[in-house]
């Protein structure tokens, strides 16, 4: 059996100790990537929500041309001009 002196456990406790610090780091890290991470979904939800504004704009309008058109045509057809 090895028997540990003190500059032994000196060295481990300064490794637990270094240990600790990068935990923290991490933590630190983790916590600032999920504030971006929530910022960039808030981001792509304005984005989606003005997307959908602008798909429904454009869809209206569509479709008040293609019920303008089909009535033109209705018209034509069914009441001719003599």
């Amino acid at each position: 059996m090895t028997a540990f002196t003190e500059s032994d456990i000196k060295e481990l406790k300064d490794l637990i100790i270094g240990l600790k610090e990068d935990i923290k780091r991490i933590e630190i890290g983790q916590a600032e990537i999920k504030a971006k991470v929530e910022g960039l979904d808030k981001r792509v939800d304005d984005i989606n929500s003005r997307l959908n504004i602008m798909t429904v704009g454009f869809l209206s309008i569509v479709g008040v041309m293609t019920t303008g058109i089909l009535g033109i045509i209705g018209k034509v057809v069914f009441f001719p001009n003599p």
